[in-house]
């Protein structure tokens, strides 16, 4: 869309739910995929950095809002770079502290950096004590400012997040269930798991209510309106809540790979293109690389060419050369003491010039004194005079 205005043309930026929606190409052919992801894995380093973002924004004692946008920021981030490009807990700790910004529950970044530390520690069975403040905290600190920064350019700043959970509670007092508590903790428990998918970047929040409350129906053997069914009162499919409600299900049937595989299979791949970049700079005309493989002649640059010159000369010109420069160097230093002479004669003068103007100063309010000393005292007199004649 483009603005006119001034006479100039601007493009302008929709801001809208709709457009946070990640279109089908991009959905199957996503950054990580083109990089040398398989699509399993890619899933689980997205439902790995959901989990470690709920984790800590239970640990920062955030609200679950805050920890459901921080969740829905990283899948959005990761549909416009690589799990190779970017590391996936350094793009959890910008989500969490952009979103604790975003709900206005902010946490400091290094109370988040420190959680993330003592997730990471307590994982791996190291000791959880907080990171001193050395060279390797200020490091750390760098990257996460630095990966929020690029998160807010990928998604255009378009930061606002619809959550659904107040759409599941006025669902079901519409189905006249509002009373049943576990009806509703249930179809709320699915939709926090449902974060560590992508489904909030394929389809509108009152669908993926739906498909909550469709899971917590059959989990809970409650009966809902089938003829026609309740949700299509709600402007969704039963293709769309089937295909919701089985992304949800496969969070709890799949076994997680270790944390460690998965990382070390991207450290693999992100290695490998680090290669192919050095290959790609080296193949450009004119590298030396590509000079040393195909033999050519090097250039060697005009300071070798004169040093190699000068080896071959006799040593004669090498002592006239030698005097010469001597010669050359009296010269400069006989001219620099020139205008060293020069400067402080002129720094003289000018200090002497100062001096008589002063004094010509002092001696002028001398006389401007004395001269109405003397004005006083004649005056002085006159009165007298007077007073006698009197």
């Amino acid at each position: 869309m483009v603005i006119q205005a001034n006479g100039q043309e601007y493009h302008s930026v929709e801001i809208q739910l709709g457009s946070v929606l990640i279109p089908k190409d991009k959905l199957e052919k996503t950054p990580s995929i083109e990089d040398g992801i398989d699509q399993e894995t890619e899933n689980d380093l997205r439902n790995m950095g959901g989990e470690l973002i709920a984790k800590a924004g239970i640990y920062l004692r955030l609200p679950q809002v805050a920890i459901a946008s921080a969740q829905v920021l990283f899948q959005r981030f990761f549909f416009a770079k690589s799990f190779v490009a970017c590391d996936m807990q350094t793009a959890a700790k910008a989500s969490i502290w952009l979103a604790s910004k975003i709900e206005e529950n902010v946490r400091r970044v290094r109370d988040v950096i420190n959680v993330f530390n003592f997730l990471e520690n307590q994982r791996d069975g190291k000791n959880t004590d907080p990171i001193p403040l050395d060279q390797h905290y200020w490091a750390i600190k760098r990257e996460v400012i630095k990966m929020e920064h690029r998160i807010l350019a990928e998604l255009g700043f378009c930061v606002h997040v619809q959550h659904p959970h107040k759409i599941i509670v006025m669902y079901l007092e519409i189905l006249d269930k509002k009373n049943n508590k576990a009806f509703i903790q249930t179809a709320w428990n699915y939709m926090n798991d449902s974060f560590r998918t992508t489904v909030f970047c394929e389809y509108q929040p009152e669908t993926i209510a739906c498909a909550c409350i469709f899971l917590a129906a059959r989990m809970l053997k409650i009966a809902l309106p089938s003829e026609p069914n309740w949700y299509e009162i709600f402007d969704a499919t039963t293709e769309k809540i089937e295909t919701i409600a089985l992304k949800i299900l496969k969070l709890y049937s799949k076994q997680q790979r270790p944390y460690s595989e998965v990382i070390a299979k991207v450290e693999v791949l992100r290695e490998a293109k680090k290669k192919l970049v050095k290959q790609a700079n080296s193949s450009v005309p004119g590298s030396p690389a590509l000079n040393s493989e195909n033999n050519s002649p090097k250039v060697e640059s005009p300071k070798v060419e004169m040093l190699k010159t000068e080896k071959k000369q006799p040593s004669k010109d090498r002592s006239r050369s030698r005097s010469k420069s001597r010669r050359h160097d009296r010269d400069r230093s006989k001219d620099r003491d020139r205008h060293r002479h020069r400067d402080s004669r002129d720094k003289h003068s000018k200090s002497s010039s100062k001096s008589k103007r002063r004094s010509r100063s002092r001696s002028r309010d001398k006389r401007s004194r004395s001269n109405s000393r003397d004005k006083k005292r004649s005056h002085r007199r006159d009165k007298d005079r007077k007073r006698s004649r009197d």
